[in-house]
């Protein structure tokens, strides 16, 4: 091999191996808010109509003020992101907490029994959630964007505090189904018409 060659060779190899090593990959860093356990909310609705869906409950008791920045779906099919809020959630006389899992509607019917200052509902992108001693709920209002199912696997949180990002993806996946329920199939496979 030719001296120009071997250098050439030399070169190649040294930034081949400098690409890798910058290349590495890691995922965010989720930071203080839980990503929840892994579950599937499902939930049937005409067309047009939106349904409210607990995304996650954090319990964020200490530390510094945290700022959302964005709230979106993790691989929607056929399902559009209304909207996304918080809600204070507030400890009944016994001590229960009210959290809706799933509500039609938006703001959901019945939410004044349910345990909710829905009232005091801010748009999650841009709330700044302090450290408190009640939980923050959020909630996603959903609405299929066609006659056929839809569905998200799950809900993409990125925020920061005064000097970090994070990125969460809370772990709850939705399907929405159309009305009436059981003459539906996930998105992607045919009907049954045996249902």
């Amino acid at each position: 091999m030719t001296r120009s060659r071997l250098g050439l060779v030399r070169i190649t190899c040294t930034a081949l191996m400098l690409s890798a090593c910058t290349s590495t990959h890691s995922d965010p860093d989720p930071g203080p808010l839980s990503a929840g356990r892994e579950n599937t909310l499902s939930f049937c609705t005409e067309l047009g109509e939106p349904a409210t869906y607990r995304s996650a409950v954090w319990n964020y008791t200490d530390g510094p003020d945290l700022t959302i920045d964005s709230v979106d779906l993790v691989d929607p099919v056929g399902l559009d992101l209304v909207a996304s809020v918080i809600v204070p959630n507030l400890t009944g006389p016994n001590g229960e907490q009210g959290i809706i899992g799933i509500s039609p509607g938006y703001p959901p019917r019945g939410h004044a029994d349910m345990g909710q200052d829905w009232d005091a509902r801010i748009d999650a992108a841009g709330a700044t959630l302090s450290a408190a001693a009640e939980p923050a709920v959020l909630y996603v209002v959903l609405q299929r964007s066609g006659p056929d199912p839809g569905s998200a696997q799950g809900t993409l949180v990125r925020y920061h505090d005064s000097r970090t990002s994070y990125q969460v993806t809370v772990q709850t996946s939705y399907l929405v189904r159309a009305e009436p329920c059981g003459n539906d199939s996930p998105p992607g496979e045919p009907a049954d018409p045996s249902v």
